[in-house]
């Protein structure tokens, strides 16, 4: 196989129904491009790889743990052996279309500033419909990594280049058993260009038994408050622990005060200025669209007391928000 060329694929099971991981398994065999090594890592499930014939394929290493550890130290054990030029992620329930890879190596040849390379994607299962995500500025999308891990890479689509894990010595968070992909964003970001194939190469399964249907939630996870802090600390960005237990929350909430919040996120562009974490016009952008979202999700009565404590400048921003949520009810009622 050809150094240049070759992949090395981590699929990561616990407890996955067989026929999902088969049908995952089999999606990868079938690649256009074959010329990859695939590791199968078994944290500690119930399931035993070792009985079904499918896994009866040279490119195959079954890794067994002895107890369960998550996805982070999982796939840490595969990145650990792994000799591809680049690092292909899959889940044990979701299928790739044939040409993913083929696709995949082909854009990372050309761009060799693209660090992490995800694709389009389809939902099946609990749901059905097509997910395009538009990353164009990598400097905003660090700005978005900000605030929690944004819905832009799903991390069973993509690609990484593995010389840049290992020149920065990068693995996944093992503090993490959720966003380990989210803290990876974050680092590789900074390194050089995340994106996507704007093109649908995925086929991503709904289920209420996976990890991330079960410790979904509104508010931030302790485990993404973990890398959102660490990127906050690099900023310089020292929260009280009223603003820590704001942030924490679902800031489109109730629970979230509309000034506390915009002081919060003013403080955190006073940081940046001092700091230069991030290109100050970026972050200015993201964090304009996060205060347009809280002043979308808090009621009139609400909007109208917070224009009270807001100089002049600040006021006029929210009537032109408002002015373009009253238009957008119009809108809604005239499709009815």
């Amino acid at each position: 196989m050809s150094e240049n060329i070759l992949i090395s694929v981590i699929t990561c099971v616990y407890n996955t129904p067989m026929k999902y991981l088969k049908e995952a398994v089999q999606s990868i065999l079938n690649q256009t491009h074959t010329n990859f090594e695939y590791f199968i890592v078994d944290d500690c499930s119930n399931i035993d790889l070792y009985t079904d014939n499918m896994f009866n394929d040279s490119r195959i290493t079954i890794i067994k743990l002895k107890e369960n550890g998550g996805p982070s130290i999982a796939r840490n054990k595969a990145l650990a052996r792994a000799q591809g030029k680049y690092v292909a992620i899959m889940d044990s329930d979701d299928i790739s279309l044939p040409n993913r890879f083929e696709k995949q190596i082909e854009y990372m040849e050309n761009n060799p500033d693209v660090v992490a390379l995800g694709t389009w994607f389809t939902y099946f299962g609990d749901k059905t419909h097509e997910v395009k995500r538009v990353i164009d500025d990598n400097e905003y999308y660090r700005c978005c990594l900000l605030l929690g891990n944004s819905p832009t890479l799903l991390n069973p689509s993509v690609m990484l280049r593995r010389s840049v894990l290992e020149d920065n010595n990068i693995r996944y968070d093992m503090r993490l058993r959720k966003g380990e992909d989210y803290k990876m964003w974050v680092q590789l970001s900074g390194l050089g260009k995340v994106t996507n194939i704007y093109e649908n190469l995925l086929r991503y399964r709904v289920h209420q038994n996976q990890t991330s249907q079960i410790l979904r939630t509104k508010d931030v996870s302790e485990y993404d408050w973990i890398v959102m802090k660490e990127q906050f600390d690099a900023m310089g960005v020292v929260f009280t622990d009223e603003e820590t237990a704001l942030v924490q929350k679902d800031f489109r909430s109730k629970e979230v005060d509309p000034y506390q919040y915009r002081q919060i996120l003013d403080k955190i562009l006073q940081a940046n200025r001092q700091s230069g974490f991030f290109v100050q016009e970026k972050l200015q952008k993201r964090i304009d669209e996060q205060w347009e979202q809280k002043v979308f999700n808090t009621p009139l009565k609400s909007v109208l007391a917070l224009m009270k404590k807001l100089p002049f400048k600040e006021k006029k921003k929210i009537i032109r928000m408002e002015f373009k949520r009253f238009l957008r009810k119009i809108r809604f009622c005239k499709g009815r």
